[in-house]
């Protein structure tokens, strides 16, 4: 679509964990775009220096790089510079990139086998950092439009700020024109077409019984593994995104658009959350949720499912597990004696379910900064197993094809040092008319391979029907 005048790519997500309490609309008139893919960075983005100025107060610059920085050569994203507290709406907080971080960029963290070829060819990550971000705040029911102003060499910072105000008036003439998004197509049920996996059900329950075998001989105690559904389709990605908005809206529900293919993800999880607290501090949250039920037709039922759930001795055990995982994650980078366990075994409801949350929280210590914050959760225990290094071993082993998106992140770095990114589950990646969306669940040495094959289908079916709500 045009905004500006140019080709653009957008991004929509719910934040802060509260559905509906902020939604990002950016508008990709990307200053830089910066990815991976098959291990090697793309884009001319090995130094990228931008300056901020208003008329009152220049600001220093911001320097974000992209570099191998260790013997393992994982590419980090190091933001530097200093920032400005009393801006109105965190307006630097979304002053950063966004983007992706595909489930395999794990591979660049920690040392694990190389990945297998992907057949859907979607880059291992891209974040951007965006020329205009329009922030909508669903209660106080007003948008803020943030552009940032970068002097050309040749350019004055008073010329940079005009050039920065006409894009604002640019994008509030483009918001107060009447909408013209097309609509979906009719009949959808008719058109609904039947998945395929990459695994038969017979290959599936087979791959579930090699797991237990590792469960059995002690090399790991739970492993979350997936299988991957694809199937055509001509309803555009955005029409699922506003399905999906319908009948599961999620605090992190997620719509990317870039060239030559789109993400929809209706996640309820954080991957890792840091937030700025007082006198320089910053606090880092993960927080696990694993244990699930369908929500009840009546309230009754719906009080019987949660008790039945949380009485559930499997679900129990699965969820301490990885609650200690996360306790884990978060000790990686915090403080010594600042992790604590601030919520635990509280059951959080959705329309279509409800979970076993938790939350783990502690202050990053200050050798850390927020990439070591993410890279020490990335990817979540609930996405991959415990212990999770061999975990995602044996997923490389036993897993068919890469995991791509899915079970990676959604979300943002901001230039103060804070980050909010999401976990890539209930995922759909759209690659010109053809969705694929894998599904998994939690092995653990009680699984039946038949309930666990089951359970995936039904996950892949749900994902289908919310285009017919």
């Amino acid at each position: 679509m045009q905004f500006l005048g140019i080709d653009f790519q957008k991004l929509l997500l719910t934040v802060d964990g509260r559905i509906g309490r902020q939604t990002f609309w950016i508008g990709f008139a990307a200053l830089f775009v910066a990815g991976m893919i098959n291990g090697l960075i793309i884009g001319s983005i090995s130094l990228i220096l931008a300056t901020l100025v208003s008329l009152a107060l220049a600001v220093p610059a911001y320097c974000v790089s992209i570099k191998r920085s260790n013997d393992r050569g994982h590419p980090q994203v190091y933001v530097q510079g200093f920032f400005i507290a009393s801006i109105a709406f965190q307006v630097l907080t979304l002053i950063g990139v966004f983007g992706f971080l595909g489930y395999d960029m794990v591979r660049h963290m920690e040392r694990l086998p190389a990945a297998k070829v992907d057949p859907i060819g979607v880059p291992d990550a891209l974040m951007i950092r965006p020329t205009i971000l329009l922030v909508f705040d669903a209660v106080k029911d007003e948008i803020v439009i943030v552009t940032p102003v970068f002097p050309k060499a040749s350019q004055s910072p008073r010329a940079a700020y005009e050039a920065a105000n006409d894009r604002l008036n640019t994008a509030i003439d483009a918001l107060e024109a009447p909408l013209r998004h097309p609509g979906g197509p009719d009949d959808l049920a008719a058109r609904l077409p039947e998945a395929q996996s990459n695994t038969t059900p017979a290959e599936y329950e087979a791959m579930v019984a090699r797991a237990k075998e590792y469960i059995l001989a002690g090399d790991i105690f739970q492993v979350v593994l997936s299988q991957r559904f694809s199937c055509p389709f001509d309803l555009d990605a955005f029409s699922l995104y506003r399905a999906l908005r319908r009948v599961n809206p999620s605090p992190y529900l997620c719509y990317l658009d870039f060239a030559g293919f789109q993400i929809v993800c209706s996640s309820p999880e954080i991957l890792v959350k840091v937030a700025n607290e007082e006198k320089g501090a910053r606090k880092v949250t993960i927080r696990p949720i694993a244990g699930t039920r369908k929500r009840g037709a009546t309230p009754a039922e719906d009080k019987a499912l949660e008790e039945e759930l949380l009485d559930d001795f499997k679900e129990r055990a699965e969820h301490l597990m990885l609650l200690d995982l996360g306790r884990n994650d978060v000790g990686r980078v915090a403080e010594i004696g600042s992790v604590k366990v601030t919520d635990s075994f509280f059951v959080e409801r959705y329309s279509q379910v409800m979970h076993i949350v938790s939350n783990v929280e502690g202050l990053l210590d200050p050798q850390y900064d927020v990439i070591d914050a993410l890279a020490a959760g990335f990817p979540a225990g609930t996405v991959s197993g415990a212990p999770k290094i061999r975990a995602m071993e044996l997923i490389a082993e036993i897993e068919p094809t890469p995991r791509a998106a899915y079970c990676g992140s959604i979300g943002y770095l901001g230039f103060d040092g804070s980050a909010d990114l999401n976990i890539l589950i209930r995922t759909v990646t759209d690659t010109g008319g053809w969705w694929t969306f894998p599904v998994g669940g939690g092995i653990v040495v009680q699984s039946d391979p038949r309930k666990e094959l089951d359970e995936t289908w039904q996950k892949a079916r749900g994902m289908l029907q919310a285009v017919l709500a």
